[in-house]
């Protein structure tokens, strides 16, 4: 009987300190906050510190507003870190961004050509409408002229008077025929200056047209959210455009923390692909919260079992780090 109790009561114990490990080891999501701290912050990505933890912040908010409480923490102390690294996928965003400056000054480059283009073409259509016209006058009158020359011929020739008359409308054709052909050549030169435009913008077309298909080629479509990695004890963001783009990333590594796994929703942060609906969200969708909701709701049993079912040498590594 004796022998039993204290069987009893060393299994009590021992349960007794196996259920508070798992408190400990294992604690219930949102229970408390994640404490994190700052790691690495490679100086090629120029993002200053202060601004790192305000980008972390906004993500922090997306979550916490949500279910009205601290999710996380900054701790300088904490083991926990956040990390800016610099890699092979950074290096391509920065070449897509090269790309992206120089198509927009391409298309700067184009708009102000067009620009000229029709400034010159104004001036031409200008010059060859009255071209046309004078053109179109002297020969009227040189057509005039001529059956007059031939009429006073037919009769032997013209009166003293109106051969001086005659003598005078044969300079002023001739004058006339002259600042015509000046036009002409003027009008040439014009339509050369339209032309090379044309022929400018025409190469800037096609400059920005096969900037754009290789553009496209290598960076557009959804690819999946390799972006950034949680370990279990760290986040590390490898890439990012702009400061709302690493927001997003870290709102997705930071529902990893939470527990939180991927969605179908592509709209959703936590969608497994990053997308144009994810990537420009200004708030979780519902799958998200739903997620979050989930997750908050488990205690450190639940947490147990599910590490349990799916522990890995990562895992066990983790948990040790921890403690």
């Amino acid at each position: 009987m004796h022998a039993f109790l204290r069987g009893l009561i060393s299994a009590s114990i021992i349960a007794a300190i196996f259920a508070g490990a798992v408190i400990v080891l294992f604690p219930a999501p949102c229970a408390k906050p994640i404490t994190y701290s700052i790691g690495d912050l490679d100086p090629r990505f120029k993002l200053p510190k202060e601004t790192f933890l305000k980008d972390i912040a906004l993500a922090e908010r997306k979550w916490e507003e949500q279910i009205g409480k601290e999710l996380f923490v900054y701790d300088p102390a904490s083991k926990f870190t956040i990390n800016l690294t610099y890699d092979e996928r950074q290096a391509t965003t920065d070449k897509a961004k090269a790309i992206t400056q120089s198509l927009e000054k391409t298309s700067e480059s184009r708009e102000g050509l067009l620009q000229k283009y029709e400034d010159a073409r104004n001036v031409y259509d200008v010059a060859l409408r009255l071209y046309d016209k004078h053109s179109a006058q002297l020969n009227t009158d040189s057509v005039v002229f001529s059956a007059t020359v031939e009429r006073y011929n037919k009769e032997g020739g013209a009166p003293s008077e109106e051969y001086a008359k005659l003598q005078a409308e044969q300079a002023r054709l001739a004058e006339r025929s002259a600042t015509l052909e000046a036009e002409r050549i003027q009008l040439n030169g014009l339509a050369s200056t339209v032309n090379k435009f044309a022929d400018t913008e025409g190469k800037i077309v096609n400059t920005y047209n096969e900037t754009v298909e290789k553009f496209n080629d290598e960076f557009s479509g959804d690819r999946e959210f390799d972006q950034g990695e949680y370990t279990g004890n760290a986040i590390t963001i490898y890439e990012f455009v702009k400061n709302n783009d690493l927001v997003v990333v870290l709102t997705h590594e930071l529902g990893h923390a939470l527990g939180i796994g991927h969605v179908q929703d592509p709209r959703a942060v936590m969608h497994y692909k990053v997308n144009e609906k994810n990537i420009q969200a200004k708030s979780l969708a519902a799958d998200d919260i739903s997620a979050l909701m989930s997750q908050c709701k488990k205690g450190s049993w639940d947490v147990f079992y599910e590490r349990l079912m799916n522990f890995t040498v990562r895992d066990i590594l983790n948990t040790l780090f921890h403690l």
